[in-house]
């Protein structure tokens, strides 16, 4: 019968992965020859190298050779999966480029320092206009959160939001880590640039000649106060609002009108029809009512907003007649010689030049009378 005395000894195990101590392990004479010890290990979800420790026996009794020491493996058992997580970043305005935050998730935590590249690698949005490419080795530490940047252009468009995907690859582990044990995500989570710039469509004041007959063109302008990314349209409708005097129908054509924006353009034309006539009458107004706006994709509605009320005006480019009168006269020829009758021409009517040829012609007076 002989006992020996042993102690757990740490290795590459710490003191947090088993629990150390110390005992005595019995031997009889008759058997049995194997004793089993039970050590705790401390389970975690660490994803982490295999460790070790000891068993050493501390000294051996007269008759017993020495006893090489037991090494203890802990083999890891745990997994971690690595995303890079992205959510929504206001684009902001003022030009240049602003911050967007992206996050490193791991799934569990794992021991040493890691590393990979993340990338940008799709999405909606246009690299090197929308944002800054991507390109970046990520080192994480042990126990570390780390938030890596996206720089994304601050810009005055007015567009549907749009997307950034990231890509993560060449993933370096610490020594006795297991590629197999940690995963990058495909795919990983997408990032959101989320549009923030609205316009505002408005008709410009106008005015113009009405035109002797038929219809004149009258060619109006229209303005964004913002270029919108695609195509858009909106109806404008020639109006009888209060105040005005123009009569619909008979002053204007009241058939509604598209006008149309190119993507990025701030500004079109649209005709409006006009009847001339030769009247002479007061300066006449109609108004322009915009609305039935058509934008393109993902362009949100409350993004685009339309100016109040505009004013054509109908300018009348028509004059009165000019009207000539002789005023007639009496005169007293006298007994003897010549008297001087004055006959007066008065006009009414314009601010035109003009001269009159007459001629004197014998009424009940002949030629021997004047």
């Amino acid at each position: 019968n002989f006992a020996l005395n042993y102690v757990l000894t740490a290795g590459t195990a710490s003191g947090a992965d088993f629990v150390a101590g110390s005992g005595t392990v019995n031997f009889s004479a008759t058997g049995p020859n194997t004793v089993s010890i039970a050590v705790q290990v401390n389970g975690d979800n660490i994803v982490e190298a295999a460790e070790n420790f000891s068993v050493v026996v501390a000294s051996v009794p007269s008759g017993v050779n020495p006893v090489e020491s037991g090494i203890v493996t802990i083999i890891n058992d745990d997994t971690s999966s690595i995303s890079l997580s992205a959510t929504a970043a206001v684009e902001g305005s003022g030009g240049s480029f602003g911050p967007a935050t992206l996050a490193i998730a791991l799934s569990n935590p794992i021991q040493g320092l890691v590393s990979f590249n993340a990338a940008s690698t799709g999405g909606t949005a246009t690299p090197g206009s929308d944002y800054v490419v991507l390109n970046q080795l990520i080192s994480v530490p042990s126990g570390v959160s780390v938030n890596p940047i996206l720089s994304v252009a601050r810009d005055a468009i007015v567009e549907a939001d749009e997307t950034v995907t990231f890509t993560l690859s060449a993933l370096s582990l610490p020594a006795g880590i297991q590629l197999s044990d940690v995963t990058l995500v495909a795919n990983s989570n997408e990032l959101t640039i989320q549009n923030d710039d609205s316009a505002q469509i408005s008709v410009a004041a106008f005015s113009q000649n009405e035109g002797n007959s038929g219809n004149t063109p009258f060619t109006v302008a229209l303005t964004l106060s913002a270029p919108v990314q695609g195509n858009l349209s909106v109806r404008l409708t020639p109006t009888q609002l209060a105040g005005d005097n123009a009569t619909p129908l008979i002053d204007y054509a009241t058939t509604p009108v598209i006008a149309s924006f190119n993507s990025n353009v701030t500004n079109t034309t649209v005709t409006l029809q006009v009847v001339g006539d030769t009247n002479v009458e007061p300066d006449e107004t109609f108004s322009t009512v915009l609305d039935q706006i058509t934008a393109g994709a993902g362009i949100t509605p409350a993004s685009l907003t339309l100016a109040p009320v505009s004013k054509v005006t109908i300018v009348n480019d028509d004059t009165p007649p000019i009207t000539v009168t002789i005023d007639g006269i009496n005169v007293t020829e006298g007994l003897s010689g010549t008297t001087t009758a004055n006959v007066v021409f008065t006009r009414s009517g314009g601010a035109t030049n003009f001269a009159l040829n007459y001629v004197l012609t014998a009424g009940t007076a002949s030629g021997a009378d004047f």
